[in-house]
């Protein structure tokens, strides 16, 4: 199971996901409901800031229960 897990990189405070960098706008797999769904990624780059999960333009970060499972998209 994959977690977001804050570092740092050259730039700042940046959230890792399977060892790699993710920036705003990243699109990765939430799994909920034991379905993986697609969502975007958004951070201020800011620790006091919350991340957030987008699918379109409705933030479904609410919806998610804090130990949610992660990953990449798969590749086609």
């Amino acid at each position: 199971m994959a977690k977001l897990v804050l570092g740092e990189d050259g730039g700042g405070p940046r959230y890792f996901l399977e060892g790699r960098p993710i920036h705003a706008g990243d699109l990765v797999e939430v799994r909920w409901s034991d379905v993986w769904h697609p969502v975007r990624f958004e951070w201020t780059g800011l620790l006091d800031d919350p991340v957030h999960f987008f699918v379109g333009s409705r933030d479904v970060t609410g919806r998610l229960p804090p130990d949610v499972e992660l990953r990449w998209p798969k590749q086609m």
